[in-house]
């Protein structure tokens, strides 16, 4: 994309919303004379810097911009961590939207009727150490508490690690639960070996979520949350029934493998791997190549599946809860 140029006030269209997660080069008319921005476009009016915070702009003083061409590196490479983390975590949090976000500053308020802590926590994305609240630290945690409970949802917080780790520990003294830890995993796709669906064994794939589906695992919920983004979902069945699934999004170069799920009966069948390699075979964007999911660190079995399929720790997040 040619960088785009109107001398005076500019009537240039602005960067718009399918802009959002590419780099851009911004220069601005401000004060008599330019300012430039360069990051990763957080929406039509934000843009995060090399440095980890946030600038915001006025797209009506924009003069020139453009849409940066960076090269293809292999997954968890070619950036400073802290910006990875952040990337990662958006593109996680895009993939899997809340039914309302509210920004206070740094911080994401989302909320989607309990459904998940994803769609439901605290996302700070603004600099370290706290993420940049609107408020002083204290009030802002009295606020959350408050704002939660009108809600009808337990209070909670998505702290990516290492990077809030100080706002981890105010948490911890302030008396707030660490209720999961987990990791988020990447791996490249053409490095993931491929595995068949055994014998006897069909795929389907749907861009909704049946109520068969949802059922594989144990109960019927989180239709709405699912539907706030586009996705495949994938499902295996054996003499008819279903008998695992997956959901895949796409987004910025990544996919993003959840709610992966087998049922008791068919377990150790090498079932997973084959959904995993038919999903990724499968993928409606072809050229993405970097793959990413999340696992509970307790949860040692699947840690080691993904493991073996190449799939390496980027970093952790944890959920803490005021009960």
């Amino acid at each position: 994309m040619e960088l785009q140029r109107l001398s005076g006030i500019s009537h240039t269209p602005p960067p718009l919303e399918q802009d959002v997660g590419k780099k851009v080069s911004i220069r601005l008319h401000e004060d008599g004379g330019f300012r430039d921005l360069l990051g990763i476009l957080q929406s039509p009016t934000q843009v995060l810097k090399k440095d980890g915070t946030f600038a915001d702009f006025n797209p009506t003083l924009i003069a020139a911009w453009r849409i940066v061409e960076t090269p293809e590196y292999p997954a968890g490479k070619g950036q400073p961590l802290s910006l990875r983390i952040l990337e990662l975590e958006r593109i996680a949090e895009r993939t899997w939207p809340a039914n309302t976000t509210e920004i206070r500053g740094g911080w994401r308020y989302r909320i989607s009727n309990g459904f998940t802590f994803r769609g439901n926590s605290i996302l700070p994305v603004g600099a370290p150490p706290y993420g940049e609240p609107e408020l002083p630290i204290a009030d802002e945690l009295e606020f959350a508490i408050q704002r939660y409970a009108e809600a009808g949802v337990t209070p909670a917080i998505h702290i990516p690690i290492p990077l809030y780790e100080k706002l981890d520990e105010v948490l911890e003294e302030a008396g707030w639960e660490m209720r999961i830890e987990a990791h988020l995993m990447i791996a490249d796709s053409p490095a993931i070996p491929r595995t068949e669906l055994p014998d006897g064994a069909t795929l389907e794939v749907l861009d909704q979520p049946s109520e068969e589906w949802l059922a594989v695992q144990g109960k019927a919920v989180g239709y709405e949350v699912m539907l706030n983004y586009p996705a495949q979902y994938f499902g295996v069945r054996v003499d008819g029934s279903l008998v695992s699934v997956m959901r895949v999004s796409e987004a910025d170069g990544w996919a993003i493998l959840s709610r992966l799920f087998v049922v008791e009966n068919f377990r150790s069948r090498g079932l997973s791997k084959a959904i995993i390699s038919a999903a990724l075979d499968r993928l409606k964007d072809s050229s993405i190549s970097k793959i990413a999911l999340q696992v509970d660190v307790a949860n040692a079995t699947a840690i080691a599946l993904y493991s073996s399929l190449g799939f390496r720790v980027h970093h952790n997040y944890r959920f803490r809860i005021k009960a």
